[in-house]
């Protein structure tokens, strides 16, 4: 029984000189990597409001929900989201 929990430090976006280490290069397989876990519970860090949608949107398909904004006035900017299986937890504020 129990659960898995991950965390993963994904990089922010940024230009690197070395294409494979881009986000639109990396995202994909950073996606597979996080379903693959099997983890209920991901924690994420250095995520840019565009990562940040990108990850919800997909990992929508595969069961989870998510908590947390960017660390700007208006939610943006870096944030840490916590991503969790809605089917086995629930949000509470």
């Amino acid at each position: 029984g129990g659960w898995k929990v991950a965390s993963f430090n994904i990089r922010m976006k940024t230009q690197e000189p070395d294409p494979n280490d881009n986000w639109d290069f990396r995202k994909d397989a950073l996606l597979q990597e996080l379903v693959n876990s099997q983890a209920a519970i991901i924690g994420l860090q250095e995520v840019k409001p565009e990562q940040l949608a990108f990850l919800k949107s997909s990992l929508a398909e595969h069961g989870f929900s998510s908590v947390g904004v960017g660390r700007g006035a208006n939610g943006d900017d870096e944030a840490s989201p916590i991503f969790y299986k809605s089917a086995e937890f629930q949000l509470v504020r």
